[in-house]
């Protein structure tokens, strides 16, 4: 189960339009998070960052319309979900700034990107909707297999494998 490329090349294209010229859009990739000195937790892209790129890696800066920061009248981004990334953006932002007496030009707004996202995020396309179809079709049968293998005194673990069992058997991990 997995949406075709084109699909995130429709909503950004999509997302670009609605955006005002001259400007950009700056999306960081969910950081990993550690949950025991030397041990992460299993990695979990951004919901946001994957709807429009379905890269799944950490570490990974996405950027939409050509150019840089540079001489752009606004920047699309939401400040505050990631400190460490707002504080690497503030930091480029306030170089520009430093610069303004040679010609630099600094954005001069910043624009919370996840209005825009969201309500595209709200209707689906055929190919989500056929994604979301095959999903409900396999949470379906992981459910039935599961009631079928159900016996007195098993164990919770033994009904989850079967549960997973039917999950992995259709390509759907997560």
């Amino acid at each position: 189960m997995t949406i075709r490329l084109q699909e995130f090349q429709r909503r950004r294209r999509e997302l670009m339009e609605q955006m005002e010229p001259n400007s950009i859009a700056i999306l960081a990739a969910a950081p990993e998070r550690t949950r025991n000195r030397d041990v992460e937790h299993p990695y979990r892209q951004d919901s946001d960052f994957w709807y429009l790129s379905g890269f799944p890696e950490a570490e990974a800066v996405m950027v939409l319309l050509p150019g840089l920061v540079e001489g752009r009248e606004r920047v699309y981004y939401d400040l505050g979900r990631d400190a460490a990334f707002d504080s690497r953006l503030m930091g480029w932002v306030n170089t520009i700034r430093e610069r303004v007496r040679t010609g630099a030009q600094p954005p001069g707004e910043f624009v919370a990107l996840s209005h825009l996202l969201h309500d595209m995020r709200l209707f689906k396309s055929k190919a989500e909707t056929e994604l979301m179809r095959q999903a409900a079709q396999i949470s379906a049968g992981a459910h039935v297999r599961a009631m079928q293998a159900v016996r007195p005194g098993m164990y919770e673990y033994q009904l989850e494998a079967e549960y997973l069992h039917e999950f992995m058997r259709h390509g759907a991990r997560s």
